[in-house]
This record gives structure tokens, C-alpha cells and sequence, in this order.
């Protein structure tokens, strides 16, 4: 399952820290002129529900998770 990740994805991950996703930032942001910024407050309000059950279906093999 952690193959669906992209390598840049820190949150609840094995071997992977928020301490880690700092630095990752921190050796970026140095490279490039630019940052990105995302509020996640409200990303999944307006997601499409049938389409987060079909990518769930996908990923996730326990029945109780997905009630």
C-alpha cells in the first residue's frame, strides 16, 4: 500500500516523521524561489463522495472501513 504514496507524503506513514517532512521543506525552499501553501481546512467538503468510495473500494480490502 505504500507504493500509492508519493515519496514526498510524511503524514502516517512508516519511517516517515513530521521532523523529516521539515527538512525535506527546509532543503527546497532553498533551491527554489517559491512555496507553495495549501489550507486544508475544507479540502474534503467538497469532494465527490462516490468518487473517494471508488479510490477507497481500490485501496482499502476491510469491509468495516468503508462503511
Amino acid at each position: 500500500m505504500d507504493n500509492c504514496f508519493h515519496t514526498d507524503s510524511y503524514g502516517y506513514r512508516p519511517e516517515k516523521s513530521a521532523r523529516q517532512a521539515v527538512e525535506q521543506v527546509r532543503r527546497r525552499c532553498w533551491r527554489m524561489d517559491w512555496v507553495v501553501e495549501f489550507d486544508i481546512k475544507g479540502a474534503f467538503d467538497n469532494i465527490d463522495h462516490a468518487l473517494l468510495m471508488k479510490a477507497l473500494r481500490h485501496h482499502v480490502k476491510t469491509k468495516l472501513a468503508l462503511m
